[in-house]
């Protein structure tokens, strides 16, 4: 019964692995197919010529060093500024005590609740007013918070013992 029980889980991870990684393999043997091949219809699985200089190709049309520098400047820039607010923010409900504090924290947690959908339009409204339209600010000044990050820290500092920050305090912490 074990081993039946462990085959069908084996099958069964099998199968979503397959699921998992078939786009992806779709996706290379696409990319090595010629322009026709992969607009056919019915579309083959395997290109009769295989085109590895395909990818030479997209290199020498654009220019994806500065396409890379550009989203490794902006990751880095957006992901530690929202651990920087979100960590001040989460400490402050977790550990600090102040009027309203449960009642901002729904209203934060309130955010959460609101499709991006609804937020897309006046956003760029609001961007194209500053002028950050075709800007870094954009991309990075509207996800420096989040309240997920913010939900997610305050738990984590809800778990860590306040006698911890007690030593802290008598071992000479500020």
């Amino acid at each position: 019964m074990v081993i039946v029980r462990k085959g069908m889980v084996h099958l069964l991870l099998i199968a979503g692995a397959i699921i998992m990684v078939t786009p992806f393999l779709w996706m290379v043997t696409t990319s090595l197919k010629t322009y026709l091949e992969s607009m056919q219809i019915p579309p083959t699985i395997w290109p009769e010529t295989w085109r590895f200089d395909n990818f030479a190709r997209v290199f020498e049309s654009a220019d994806f060093l500065r396409y890379y520098a550009n989203t490794i400047f902006v990751t880095v820039l957006r992901t530690g500024a929202q651990l920087f607010l979100c960590s001040m923010a989460a400490y402050a409900f977790a550990r600090l005590n102040f009027p309203f504090k449960n009642t901002l924290f729904l209203l934060m947690l309130s955010v959460l609740m609101v499709p991006m959908q609804v937020i897309l339009i006046p956003n760029y409204a609001l961007l194209a007013q500053l002028g950050w339209i075709d800007t870094f600010y954009a991309l990075i000044v509207p996800g420096m918070f989040s309240a997920f990050g913010v939900f997610l820290l305050r738990q984590f500092f809800m778990g860590i013992p306040k006698e911890l920050d007690e030593a802290a305090i008598m071992d000479g912490c500020t």
